[in-house]
């Protein structure tokens, strides 16, 4: 089935008061229903349509400016981060063979988890999106040619379950303040 494009709404109540409103000589005007009421009505539709849509402009413009006003937020006192994850060494390589599909025989290098955040993009507020714990991983392959490659990772902890692996860590930050993970739950 072809898509055809739909004229909005807006151009519709446009054609029709400018209809109404054009000139027509007087015996035409008598063959004529009256338009006069039902113009109305459809003018005073597109004015609240028209408010609401600048409303709902001016709310994301306002997000927008206060993300690049305020720049990215950090986590305050009582964010949390979930408990420190229990047996990650072993979830972090079953999750990189399984679903990043590394082969078994892979050498996995795996750091320590680190309290990490993510904010929202700038244009959405900058807030705190994700908080939880970072993962280093550097994985080397060994081809059937002997050639050696080799992936580093990131890896997104929350509530000992892996969220997502990031192949750098441009989008995330660390916290600098490495508190025991038993004081930011």
């Amino acid at each position: 089935m072809k898509n055809t494009p739909q004229l909005p709404l807006t151009l519709v109540v446009v054609g029709a008061l400018l209809a109404a409103c054009a000139g027509t000589p007087e015996e035409e005007a008598a063959d004529r229903p009256d338009l006069g009421q039902s113009t109305l009505e459809a003018s005073k539709a597109m004015g609240r349509a028209m408010k609401d849509g600048a409303v709902a402009f001016g709310s994301g413009v306002g997000t927008a400016y206060k993300g690049v006003r305020n720049g990215f937020a950090k986590p305050d006192e009582q964010t949390s981060f979930g408990p420190y994850p229990k047996n990650y060494v072993r979830m972090v390589k079953s999750h990189m063979i399984r679903v990043e599909r590394y082969p078994n025989d892979s050498r996995f290098k795996i750091g320590r988890p680190q309290l990490g955040y993510m904010n929202k993009g700038i244009l959405r507020g900058g807030g705190v999106a994700w908080s939880g714990w970072l993962v280093d991983v550097q994985v080397e392959t060994v081809s059937l040619t002997r050639h050696k490659a080799r992936g580093t990772y990131v890896v997104r902890i929350r509530d000992d379950e892996i969220i997502e692996v990031h192949k750098d860590d441009s989008l995330l930050r660390r916290v600098k303040d490495q508190a025991p993970a038993s004081a930011r739950r």
